[in-house]
Formats: structure tokens, sequence, C-alpha cells
């Protein structure tokens, strides 16, 4: 028996980049967002850079 599953990385037109090759980095770091969140599921590359967000200010406050 095989099991098949899928992640998937999300970028938008204009919002995330407005050049093919930036679309397609942006949706790749969001597919290995997703493949790290568990696999089977999506992620947005706006749900990466809020996440990246987050982490900066989460180090910023340690240092």
């Amino acid at each position: 028996m095989a099991s098949v599953s899928a992640s998937v990385g999300v970028t938008i037109y204009p919002d995330d980049a407005n050049n093919v090759s930036t679309l397609l980095k942006n949706a790749v770091r969001a597919m290995y967002q997703s493949k790290s969140a568990g696999r089977n599921c999506w992620r947005s590359y706006a749900d990466v850079c809020k996440a990246d967000s987050q982490l900066k200010r989460e180090h910023h406050v340690e240092i």
C-alpha cells in the first residue's frame, strides 16, 4: 500500500513579488515551511514572513 501527501507553498502576484523568479523562490520557501510543519499541509509566503518577523522580534528581546 502506498501513501501520498502534499506540501504546498503559495505566493500571490503582485503582493509577494512582481516577477516569476522571485515568486517561485517565495513559493519554494513557503513549501519548505509547510514540510517542516508536519507535511500534508500548505503555507502562504505571507505566513512565512509573519513567522520570520515574530522570530526576529523574539530574538531581539533575548539579546
